[in-house]
């Protein structure tokens, strides 16, 4: 079986390919699509310790002593081109799985491998569909992420599924540990299943179809009266690196806050308090969200 893996370097790709390779996965090539190639490509030399703490997909096929090559260009004409000519010394590739690459991919580039591409997505298709659905489970409140294995098409995250569970998350989550545990897990399956994986059947869609672009600025507002404390710190928390102003509302006020650091007690004064850059605002159910921020009443 000539199994390769195509992806790039990002939480859930890296942490996709670690667990094929350490569940001892029939991958025979790995074609890295990251827009640099890491040092130790070109570098044979470099020590086993640099080797190692280098999180990336090169360095994981350099340690399982896995073939691998840096696509220069992931448009579909590129990605056309590499695995053509790539199969043309190792042989056409059977089946390749696909992880955080970010290209809708053609019928042309679809038909290179003979039982097709499997797609690793960090939700429970067909919800969630899109480029970042880490944040929009965030959005939701969601206290599980999940995960789906499905055959590519020409459509956005729309082939049928082969694998979709649910991936447990701890209280603090942040979305690239939402997407390397989501990785780890479809990995880990995958390493027992790529040999039968084109005799599964398509499982039926367990929830609802639904697509989500890139967050906007207005997708970081919160409603204080729909919100509880905990539920705006693990959101805030979660997407803290994606560095938007989160504007935090209610009938008589709104505050701008950039992070949040706790939850407390609502003192007996229901109405928000701003103390230097520190605000402390009432939530649903009672608690509020202490944060570092601007009070800025509407009024």
């Amino acid at each position: 079986m000539n199994c390769w893996f195509l992806g790039t370097s990002g939480p859930l790709g890296t942490a996709t390919l670690k667990a094929l390779l350490d569940g001892n996965a029939p991958i025979t090539h790995v074609v890295i699509a990251d827009d640099t190639p890491a040092a130790t490509t070109s570098a044979p030399e470099a020590s086993p310790l640099k080797v190692a703490i280098e999180n990336n997909l090169f360095a994981l096929a350099h340690l399982h002593d896995v073939s691998h090559s840096h696509l220069p260009d992931n448009g579909n004409a590129g990605i056309h081109d590499h695995i053509k000519s790539t199969a043309t010394r190792l042989g056409r590739p059977t089946l390749i799985v696909v992880s955080c690459l970010g290209t809708i991919l053609s019928r042309e580039v679809l038909a290179l491998a003979s039982d097709g591409f499997y797609n690793v997505h960090p939700s429970r298709l067909p919800a969630y569909r899109g480029p970042s659905p880490a944040f929009w489970q965030l959005r939701d409140k969601a206290s599980t992420g999940g995960v789906s294995v499905h055959r590519m098409t020409e459509h956005i995250d729309a082939g049928e599924s082969v694998y979709r569970e649910h991936v447990a998350w701890p209280d603090a989550i942040v979305e690239q540990l939402a997407e390397a545990l989501a990785g780890a897990q479809a990995g880990q399956w995958l390493s027992g299943a790529l040999a039968r994986l084109t005799s599964l059947p398509p499982l039926a869609p367990a929830d609802v179809d639904s697509y989500q672009s890139e967050p906007a600025a207005g997708d970081f507002d919160i409603d204080a009266s729909k919100w509880t404390a905990p539920e705006a710190l693990r959101f805030i928390r979660g997407t803290y690196w994606r560095r938007q102003p989160y504007h935090i509302h209610a009938r008589n006020w709104h505050a701008i806050v950039v992070h949040a650091s706790s939850v407390r007690e609502r003192t007996a004064n229901a109405a928000p308090v701003g103390t230097g850059d520190t605000v402390f605002l009432p939530m649903a159910c009672g608690r509020e969200l202490v944060a570092e921020g601007v009070l800025n009443p509407s009024d």
